[in-house]
Order: C-alpha cells, then structure tokens, then sequence
C-alpha cells in the first residue's frame, strides 16, 4: 500500500527505485480505477509505469516546463523547414495523374 503526499491510499502498487528515483508500477486495471489519484501523485513528482500482465507498458510522467531555444537551435529549425518544404529530389520522372489512369485503362 502506497499513501500519496495528499494522504490517498493506493492498493496493489507497486514500488521500484531506478537511479534515486521512486516510480509506482501498477496494472492497467488499477490505474482505470484509480485514475485521478496517479495523476495528483504524477503532479507531486512521482513516475508511473504501467503495466500489462506484469510487463511495463506505459509510463505516465510530469510534463516538465518547455525549453527555450537558442539562437543557434531556431536558425537550425528555420533551415530544416525550409529544406523540408523545397522538398528532396529523388531522381525519376514525374509522373501525371493522367498517365496513371492511361495506364489503368490499357490493363482492363
């Protein structure tokens, strides 16, 4: 049994410690029933993982504040836009939708 900061009780939990951290594992079936509760014990700090038939499946986590880019990563981000909306030529021809549905019909 496992008491959240808030003092709610959790059953069937599961505790794991990796690398300082404590994470709760819990089935899939516990966290439909107990939804809210995981979710105020992710917003106190706490790691979820959720399992299936004793598997890690999912694991749940706070969402940390975005991190601000430099000017070096935004000048990197406008480049690898841009280069995606130019496109990459992979040689070939083009091809007409005309000449697709031409082709179509000599099949038929």
């Amino acid at each position: 049994m496992y008491t959240c900061p808030n003092q709610k009780i959790f059953y069937n939990v599961e505790r794991t410690t990796l690398s300082e951290q404590i994470m709760l594992e819990i089935s899939i079936r516990e966290m439909n029933q107990n939804f809210s509760r995981y979710l105020q014990a992710v917003e106190a700090g706490e790691e979820v993982i959720i399992t299936r038939r004793g598997k890690p499946t999912a694991k749940l986590v706070a969402i940390s504040e975005l991190k601000k880019l430099t000017e070096k990563q935004r000048a990197a981000r406008a480049r690898s836009r841009k280069r995606m909306m130019r496109g990459y030529h992979l040689g070939g021809e083009r091809i007409k939708r005309e000449d697709i549905y031409e082709r179509q019909t000599d099949y038929d």
